[in-house]
């Protein structure tokens, strides 16, 4: 319907019931209103709740590796053709190849820039900050400064480094699963040989000359027993898994385990061994019900009967005096076409046998027993004689973080936190500045805690080595 309407000057139409368009001036300010409450709400955002989605904080340094990372290179060895992860800062005369120990020369395939990460001020809002979480923070020696680090000691508690692990009121306190895979170091894997020069790189896996065991392809092991499915007297008459077992042994690139870390050479020491780590396994079969990991540890050995097949659980055996004391659940059940990726651990006295991720045996080691770390972990991974075939690859090592001493301090290494003092470590010891170092004292007030950090750029799976 259109109706006829007379304005000042008596001869303007317009539709009935339309509103009149806005003008220009009413616009612009409506623009500008927006813009503004856009600006105030992501201030408010940015300063009270989350800080980093408008202005990114880029991670600098190398404290938090491998959890947090730096700007880095992508380095290829000229020599075994593998590549690996270093921090930007590292001259290559520096660089020390992992696979193959090759020093000092190699070509930067890319650069990374360091991590974005954001700063969560929300969960403290309902809670007090928890122990294990990484936090953005003042430096204490130097206020201005935002710096990454992770919680290890909450206010009021005795806090004492030893043995690589972290000692609160005089126990053990044992990591999450979670963050314990979060800061693995990584020291070797099959998959070098893949990705690399096989020629350049000795296979780190080793059999009998006699065994089934031989590698198909480059990190690629398969068992074929010419008696499979048949009954080894070897079996029958064994006294200890070691005599029923045809094993593949694996040993470490430098014989030992230490704390040095490739991504950060000429800062690493690597004059502490570690005894602490894990073996990761992808493994596929169309016949074999299941298959067999060994761990020894100087006289201490755990053989672990892992399903395949079948779902039952896991038989975990050992040889020592001590009791153990293990729950395990059902697993296994794997299907013929599909492999599946098991990792076997002991960190933090805390023995894990994962399937897929989830955690089938945990079990502590008995307080009494006696753990080492002048001797590295020995990995094994076997089948039966005469049992059905089986494929193995991308076998992966791993140590723990190391959590050493700081230096002799006036305040001890038994550090005692007041009322509201948290103590802070990084996750990469040997080149973090902490709670162990800081001029400031070990305790950090919690007013100088600004929220926790987490990572928002997506980036390449890197195993930092």
């Amino acid at each position: 319907m259109i109706d006829r309407a007379a304005d000042n000057d008596g001869d303007s139409l317009e539709l009935a019931g339309a509103k009149r368009l806005p003008s220009a001036g009413r616009v612009v300010r409506q623009l500008v209103e927006s813009v503004v409450f856009f600006l105030l709400a992501a201030l408010i955002v940015e300063g009270w709740f989350v800080s980093g989605w408008w202005f990114p904080l880029r991670i600098a340094g190398s404290s938090m590796v491998p959890t947090f990372l730096g700007p880095h290179v992508i380095v290829r060895c000229s020599a075994c053709g593998i590549e690996t992860a270093v921090h930007q800062a590292t001259p290559v005369r520096h660089f020390v190849c992992p696979a193959c120990g090759h020093r000092g020369e190699g070509e930067i395939v890319r650069k990374v820039p360091g991590d974005i990460v954001t700063v969560w001020r929300i969960p403290w809002l309902a809670r007090p900050p928890r122990r294990w979480e990484a936090v953005v923070l003042r430096n204490p020696d130097a206020p201005a400064q935002w710096i990454v680090k992770r919680i290890v000691g909450l206010p009021g508690e005795r806090v004492r480094l030893a043995e690589g692990d972290v000692f609160i009121d005089g126990k053990r306190r044992q990591k999450p699963w979670g963050l314990t895979r979060q800061t693995a170091v990584w020291i070797d894997t099959t998959d070098d040989r893949r990705t690399g020069v096989p020629d350049a790189l000795p296979p780190r896996w080793h059999a009998a000359e006699d065994s089934a065991w031989h590698e198909a392809e480059p990190g690629r092991w398969v068992f074929h027993a010419p008696n499979a499915g048949r009954p080894d007297p070897r079996v029958r008459y064994a006294v200890s898994p070691d005599d029923a077992v045809d094993w593949l042994a694996h040993r470490p690139p430098a014989g030992t385990v230490t704390d040095f870390l490739y991504y950060t050479p000429e800062r690493s020491r690597g004059n502490t061994a570690i005894a602490e780590g894990g073996l990761e396994i992808v493994v596929s079969t169309e016949e074999a019900k299941a298959f067999w990991v060994r761990l020894r540890h100087e006289d201490d050995v755990f053989w672990f009967d892992i399903p395949l097949r079948d779902r039952r659980p896991c038989r975990v055996l050992s040889n020592f005096e001590y009791a153990l004391v293990t729950e395990a659940v059902a697993c296994g059940g794997l299907p013929a076409d599909k492999s599946g990726t098991v990792e076997v651990s002991i960190v933090d006295r805390i023995l894990r046998v994962t399937y897929d991720g989830a955690i089938v045996v945990q079990g502590r080691l008995p307080p009494e027993m006696p753990w080492s770390h002048d001797q590295p972990l020995e990995w094994a991974v076997g089948n039966l004689y005469g049992g059905k075939a089986l494929t193995v690859e991308r076998l992966a090592t791993w140590r723990d973080v190391f959590y050493r001493p700081g230096p002799e301090t006036p305040f001890g290494r038994t550090v005692v936190l007041g009322p509201n003092e948290y103590y802070l470590l990084g996750d990469n010891p040997g080149v973090s500045d902490d709670s162990r170092t800081w001029q400031a004292g070990p305790g950090v007030p919690r007013e100088y805690l600004i929220g926790q950090a987490r990572r928002l750029n997506h980036r390449d799976a890197i195993r930092v080595r």
